[in-house]
């Protein structure tokens, strides 16, 4: 996992964001948070913080929290770490089962989309870029399909992994992990049918008309925690 950061040392309060997979610190291009400082983690290649990096966040008084897409299931393995410095946290089009025929993507699904991105023509890179961030061509990540390929990869096996122990289908499990999901009314990645079962009992549900990638929408993290 890599940390890229976007301002630091200029606020006594520091965003998180767990990034979507394949995404880069160029998709989230239109996210501000000017009272905050702002770190973005992903390239979820490996599922492990750096030292480093987690004295780094955990420095600041105040940590809030904004998970997108597989980035919501990548926070809830980490959360353990940042529960000393509880500030906000939310959930955008992402669920605790990302591979789950009701509460995230069917495995066929799922399976596919990582086929489409060993496609040496980039044709399914372009098809899911499509999906997610419709007409907005600019906001496409600058990352290699290869590695994109690799991470998708090692997050199919992990989650399966995860979703297999029966403690982890729990009701109880990810109850309080967020103060707020946010679904998108047109989702084309995550099924907002799905990510609304998901989250129904654990956490504040907040419906938002717009696509997977709503940062055009909720461009401000003041925004985002409103309401």
């Amino acid at each position: 996992m890599k940390a890229v950061w976007i301002a630091k040392g200029r606020a006594r309060s520091l965003l998180v964001v767990f990034n979507g997979f394949g995404m880069d610190q160029v998709s989230l291009s239109g996210l501000s948070a000017p009272e905050h400082d702002l770190v973005i983690l992903q390239d979820y290649r490996s599922l492990q913080l750096d030292q480093e990096t987690l004295e780094q966040i955990n420095s600041y008084p105040s940590i809030d929290v904004l998970a997108w897409s597989l980035g919501v299931w990548v926070y809830s393995l980490l959360a353990h770490h940042f529960v000393a410095k509880r500030g906000m946290r939310v959930a955008i089009n992402g669920t605790l089962f990302p591979i789950d025929r009701q509460r995230g993507i069917a495995l066929p699904i799922f399976a596919a989309t990582v086929a489409a991105f060993a496609d040496p023509s980039g044709a399914g890179q372009a098809g899911f870029y499509q999906n997610v961030f419709a007409e907005r061509p600019w906001l496409f990540p600058q990352r290699v399909r290869i590695e994109q390929h690799q991470e998708l990869c090692y997050l199919q096996e992990q989650i399966l992994k995860h979703q297999s122990s029966a403690d982890y289908v729990s009701p109880e499990r990810g109850r309080g992990l967020f103060d707020k999901a946010i679904v998108a009314t047109r989702d084309q990645i995550v099924r907002p049918s799905n990510q609304k079962l998901a989250w129904q009992g654990l956490t504040t549900i907040q419906e938002v008309e717009g696509a997977h990638y709503l940062f055009d929408v909720l461009s401000c993290w003041r925004d985002i925690v409103a309401n």
